[in-house]
């Protein structure tokens, strides 16, 4: 016969801290996610530039414009004018489109998330 020290198992606490940290950790999923999904429709705009036929004779205003239809298109509306910069640096055409997300997790307790995307492409 074993004695009561050989056994192990949950108490009541243990499975409560268990549930309570499953709970915590599918909620911060459930908030952050959809601004890292956002930010995959961001990449996924960005590098079909790539594919474009005129994007060697591109200017700078054209690269814009296809990048600010391409979030017209994915509905991505969060993401400020003044985050999407587009130059010409030396032979290279440069788009650079940085922004954060501010996401409520708890009453005033916020998660900031930083994304950072950039695309450059060689000019003839």
């Amino acid at each position: 016969m074993k004695g009561k020290q050989s056994q192990c198992g949950a108490s009541a606490f243990g499975f409560l801290c268990y549930t309570l940290a499953g709970v915590f950790t599918i909620m911060v999923l459930y908030k952050i996610l959809p601004a890292y999904l956002e930010n995959y429709s961001v990449k996924s705009i960005i590098s079909s530039l790539d594919d474009r036929s005129d994007i060697h004779d591109a200017r700078v205003r054209d690269v814009r414009g296809w990048i600010n239809k391409g979030f017209l298109i994915n509905g991505i509306r969060d993401i400020p004018e003044d985050a999407i910069k587009v130059r010409k640096k030396g032979d290279f055409l440069v788009a650079d489109v940085n922004y954060e997300r501010r996401v409520d997790l708890i009453s005033n307790i916020d998660i900031v998330i930083t994304f950072e995307n950039s695309w450059k492409i060689k000019q003839q």
